[in-house]
């Protein structure tokens, strides 16, 4: 039995041996890291003994440094010559548009190569500072402290800083004397400027021009009405307003006179003529920065000055044909031009002011020096040239006979506003050394070459207290403004008796001007206007300095500032109108891009799209072109209003109806909402929705102001029993002015943009208040507006007004 047990025993024993043995026969999991080299035979993988692939390095990337000048648009660098499948990361890489130095990094980064890094700096130059001006201005003194500013398209960051030679002065002063005053313009895009002019502060007037057309009636810058342009009539002894605006230039031309309308960007060649009850004027061709004018049989001659020699000339324009001629006959600067026969005489500002000469046919001539002597007031009479010599031991009137070539000196003394008549010539003595003040009165010379002249010449008329200025005759009588008071005198050569033709003048209250219209928009802190009191010429009011003043010569029919650029649809020629265009930032003079008359300009960056209107006044189609005009094409034959682009499209009303123009397929759709077509003549947008006139009901008689999105869905009423003849997007809110038979839901109003159903606007003008904002623009929280509804409603001025108050401001 014990032996039964012993054998059962040893065989539990060996099992369990067993059992063991089969859970430990696996291989045993290792304690830690393998060491290289260390790995049981049999158990290596293969390929673990071969080196890894090594990393590219990448091949033809650049990264470089770029400089440009500053042009208000954005900038970055690029890497070039990445290949496929790489990404590319950049550091600081803007993109930027103000000058300045930008160093940016990029990183290449690709699967089996190595990263690439690398920096580059980006430069953006300044650029030259143009379109200001800092004009030179003579005042009376009044006791009134008076100032000389910059004027033109300051850039909004730009700051101006003034100074002066006198202790104490800046660019104001009160007192009598001559104040050289500086202007330093600094910007953070452009190169700083300097300009300098000088304020005068005296008892003597500056001249003003006058002229006596072949008639006799004197046309004249009234000094009692702001130097606008006058005209007396010798038949009836009455005193007729002309035109508003700067004329200069002003002669007799066929049966009334010829002169330069100016302003800031454009100039306009005008005439003037009276029949014995009204004065009618024409615009004959439109030109920046004309001066000295001379015209004859239809061509007119005239210099222009610019900052360089080069960029100035003497120049011809045709005006007998269908089209203006222009050409350049002399390049270089030019002052008191004088056309003799085919011959222009000038003081050639390219060689020291000295008397020289050119033909009026041949272009691009050299000058003929004519007197070796610097000269200045040249006027023409009877074959002789006369004019004041400028000479360092003291200025004197010399006679220059153009047949012999004979010079003479008639007197001593200076002179300006030389007139001649019969032997005896006139002119306001100006000479420091010989009088004790400025034009302190009128002198005459004999003309004979062969009496002895080397004496002052005699007085006829004292000067008086205040002096006298602006001389001219009609060959009987001579007229001229005595400054005490400002009394323009009529002369009488034979009896010396005097009288003053503006004797009791009263500045006329300007009527209201029967109205079309006006427009704003704001620019840089500006606004740009309509001013329809002086026939719908284009202002620029600064709100800064609360000056006004003129950009262009002519009436504007429309304009629009895209970007940086203005573009401006004006008469130019007679009545035609052209297109010109300006950047206003860099600034310049309007430049001609089209023969059109263009309205509702609108861009895609690229191009410029706008709406032809016929010498009917029939808008006909759209056209497109490139900002400075090329390649303008025609892409919709219809005339249409009301242009916006969006997203590659253009949305306007033709007929009554929004329609959608796809730029890419020329696909032509009609926006509707709810089943019908919009019915509308006046809409805005965000660029996600349409804000429209909702024409609807009974012949569309009912009006109000409703949403929806560009492709008519999501219409919402927003306010109701109102009629938004007019209506802007601006900031989140919808400005509309409305006009319907009840005034007490009229005037200018607003509401917010996102509106979900039927509210009431908030007023901000209502008409009965007494003022009308049918075109306004709105800088911070201040609007302004061109005071007008239609035809003689409302007093047609510029007006500011508070967002919330309730008076507003007339600033013009």
């Amino acid at each position: 039995m014990k032996r039964i047990i012993y054998i059962a025993l040893a065989f539990l024993l060996v099992c369990s041996l067993s059992v063991f043995a089969l859970s430990s026969c696996g291989p045993a999991e290792p304690e830690g890291p393998i060491v290289p080299g260390d790995e049981t035979p049999g158990d290596e993988t293969p390929g673990d003994d071969e080196p890894a692939e090594p990393l590219l390095d990448f091949v033809g990337i650049s990264f470089e440094n770029k400089t440009v000048d500053y042009s208000g648009n954005s900038h970055t660098i690029s890497a070039t010559g990445v290949p496929e499948g790489a990404t590319v990361d950049y550091t600081n890489n803007g993109p930027f548009c103000d000058v300045g130095e930008y160093v940016v990094k990029v990183t290449v980064k690709k699967t089996g190569y190595n990263d690439y890094t690398a920096s580059a700096t980006l430069t953006i130059n300044p650029i030259d500072l143009t379109g200001v001006t800092f004009p030179s201005k003579t005042f009376e003194y009044d006791g009134n402290p008076h100032t000389v500013s910059v004027v033109g398209s300051l850039p909004s960051s730009a700051s101006v800083t003034y100074s002066s030679d006198v202790g104490g002065i800046k660019n104001a002063a009160t007192e009598i004397g001559v104040y050289n005053v500086t202007a330093v313009i600094t910007d953070k895009n452009h190169k700083p400027l300097t300009l300098e002019a000088v304020l005068k502060i005296t008892t003597v007037n500056e001249e003003r021009f006058m002229a006596c057309a072949s008639d006799g009636d004197l046309y004249f810058q009234n000094a009692l009405d702001d130097n606008e342009l006058y005209m007396y009539d010798t038949d009836s002894g009455s005193v007729v307003r002309v035109s508003g605006g700067d004329a200069s230039s002003i002669f007799a031309y066929r049966d009334g006179v010829v002169f330069i309308d100016s302003a800031l960007f454009i100039s306009t060649i005008r005439t003037a003529s009276y029949d014995g009850e009204a004065v009618s004027t024409e615009n004959l061709y439109t030109v920046s920065g004309a001066c000295y004018l001379q015209m004859s049989n239809n061509v007119a001659y005239y210099a222009i000055n610019g900052l360089l020699d080069s960029s100035s000339g003497i120049y011809r324009v045709d005006l007998s044909g269908s089209e203006p001629v222009v050409s350049c006959l002399s390049v270089g600067k030019a002052s008191y031009l004088t056309l003799v026969g085919n011959n222009i005489y000038f003081a050639d500002g390219s060689n020291g002011g000295k008397l020289s000469r050119i033909n009026t046919t041949s272009l691009n001539q050299t000058r003929t020096l004519v007197v070796d002597a610097k000269i200045n007031n040249l006027i023409y009479n009877n074959g002789a040239l006369y004019y004041t010599v400028n000479n360092l031991l003291g200025n004197y009137i010399e006679k220059y006979t153009i047949s012999g070539g004979v010079r003479r000196k008639l007197t001593i003394d200076a002179g300006e506003s030389l007139t001649v008549v019969g032997d005896r010539l006139y002119y306001v003595n100006v000479d420091k050394f010989t009088t004790s003040f400025i034009g302190n009165g009128i002198y005459s010379v004999s003309t004979n070459m062969l009496v002895y002249n080397n004496n002052v010449g005699a007085q006829l008329i004292d000067g008086g207290t205040m002096g006298v200025c602006s001389l001219t005759t009609d060959g009987t009588y001579l007229y001229y403004y005595d400054l005490d008071g400002y009394k323009l005198i009529k002369y009488s050569l034979s009896g010396g008796s005097r009288v003053d033709l503006l004797d009791g003048f009263v500045k006329p209250e300007d009527p209201t001007p029967l109205n079309t219209g006006s427009k704003l928009q704001s620019y840089g802190g500006n606004i740009y206007y309509l001013d329809i009191y002086d026939g719908k010429r284009l202002y620029c009011y600064n709100p800064t300095t609360k000056e006004s003043y003129p950009l262009t010569s002519g009436k504007v029919a429309d304009f629009n500032i895209i970007g940086d650029n203005l573009y401006v649809n004006m008469v130019s020629w007679l009545v035609n109108n052209d297109t010109f265009t300006v950047n206003l930032r860099t600034g310049g003079s309007l430049v001609k891009i089209n023969g059109y008359s263009s309205y509702d300009f609108v861009s895609d960056g690229t191009y410029i799209y706008y709406v032809e209107e016929n010498a009917a006044s029939a808008r006909t189609a759209i056209h497109r072109c490139k900002p400075d005009g090329r390649e303008d094409t025609i892409i919709y034959e219809y005339g249409v209003t009301n242009l916006r682009y969006i997203n590659g499209k253009i949305y306007f009303v033709r007929g009554d109806n929004i329609h959608c123009l796809d730029l890419a397929t020329s696909a032509d759709t009609v926006v509707a909402v709810d089943g019908r077509d919009i019915h509308t003549s006046a809409f805005d947008t965000d660029g996600t929705y349409l804000y429209y006139r909702d024409m609807y009901g009974i012949g569309w008689l009912s009006k109000r102001l409703s949403r929806c999105k560009l492709d008519g869905t999501e219409n919402v009423v927003m306010v109701e029993d109102i009629d938004p003849v007019s209506i802007a997007y601006i900031d989140g809110e919808v400005y509309y002015y409305s006009d319907t038979v009840s005034e007490a839901k009229n005037g200018l109003f607003k509401v917010s943009a996102s509106v979900t159903e039927k509210t009431t606007g908030t007023g901000i003008l209502a008409e009965s208040s007494g003022y009308y904002a049918k075109a306004f623009a709105i800088i911070g929280d201040r609007l302004y507006f061109v005071d007008y509804k239609k035809q003689l409603v409302g007093d047609s001025h510029l007006y500011v007004i508070t967002i919330g108050d309730d008076e507003a401001e007339r600033l013009q």
